[in-house]
């Protein structure tokens, strides 16, 4: 994987420290794939999930602080189910890697049930995040979802497949990040309040 090189951008979830001296970038996720479910007769089923990113940028050499994300979708049987991923183990994790103004954003988790991978590109340009100035950012982001022969949001199911995804910066929630001083942390659990809210739960993880 490459490192975080240059200007950036976008992503993310999970952080215990507000950001003493960078910026919040907080994005929304759509994604959506064809997938082979294995352990149902080897079909082929699609798959819808949603969520939140954020990622604290350091502000004197561009490199990540902190990084945390949610997804959020319908397991196998239709029940409402989020996971938080804090992308902080040894196989998950953020790479930026920024040429002119082109961003190439890679987020993965690798880690078992998981082996999922988000492959996102996009324009930055100078943007009004609610910091004392403008910073370089991307509005929105594309590119692909992929998963091996892992687990999304259901432990029963065994996906290989992927599809198209999107991430579209949320001004709102970072300009409020940013302005009140929040963690990463501090953000995505404002997420995940709204979605125990509405009905969703979190998924079984084994052990």
């Amino acid at each position: 994987m490459r490192k975080l090189l240059g200007l950036t951008v976008v992503l993310a979830v999970l952080g215990v420290c507000a950001p003493s001296y960078g910026y919040i970038l907080v994005y929304k996720i759509t994604g959506g794939m064809k997938a082979v479910e294995w352990n149902v007769q080897k079909k082929i089923i699609s798959i819808s999930v949603k969520g939140y990113a954020a990622i604290d940028i350091n502000d004197s050499n561009e490199a990540v602080n902190d990084k945390q994300m949610v997804l959020y979708g319908k397991d196998a049987s239709g029940n409402l189910k989020y996971y938080e991923d804090s992308l902080d183990e040894d196989r998950a994790g953020v790479d930026l890697y920024q040429i002119a103004n082109v961003v190439e954003l890679d987020i993965w988790d690798y880690n078992s049930p998981f082996y999922y991978e988000f492959v996102m590109t996009g324009n930055v340009k100078l943007t009004d995040v609610g910091a004392s100035s403008k910073e370089f950012a991307a509005s929105s982001l594309s590119g692909s979802l992929i998963t091996w022969w892992a687990q999304l949001l259901d432990s029963s199911q065994e996906l290989f497949g992927s599809g198209a995804a999107t991430m579209t910066l949320d001004t709102t929630h970072t300009k409020a990040a940013n302005q009140g001083s929040l963690s990463v942390d501090a953000v995505i659990s404002t997420f995940i309040a709204g979605l125990e809210a509405k009905g969703y739960h979190p998924i079984a993880l084994p052990g």
